[in-house]
């Protein structure tokens, strides 16, 4: 049996999808950064959404977590979303 769209949680912010699949890996955020070779308080910005990982980054993001970069392609589409459908709410 499904569940109705009315029970199916929300989807998450990028930030928090990615926390999760690091957390998943067995990794801290200084770890995952410097496995992409970059600075901790820019991947540290990706977690808090203040900004997402660039387009020529996201293979290697998706490498360093073992997901499909897909899922991560999809999780950043689907964190925007996020945001854009909370902020609304806030204006209504």
């Amino acid at each position: 049996m499904s569940e109705s769209p009315s029970t199916l949680p929300e989807p998450a912010p990028f930030g928090d999808w990615l926390t999760a699949r690091r957390r998943d890996a067995g990794l801290s955020r200084a770890e995952l950064a410097g496995r992409l070779g970059i600075n901790e308080d820019t991947y540290r910005a990706w977690e808090e959404n203040r900004s997402r990982p660039k387009d020529r980054d996201r293979p290697a993001v998706a490498a360093a977590l073992g997901v499909p970069l897909q899922w991560l392609s999809n999780a950043a589409a689907g964190g925007d979303a996020y945001i854009k459908a909370r902020a609304a709410q806030v204006r209504t």
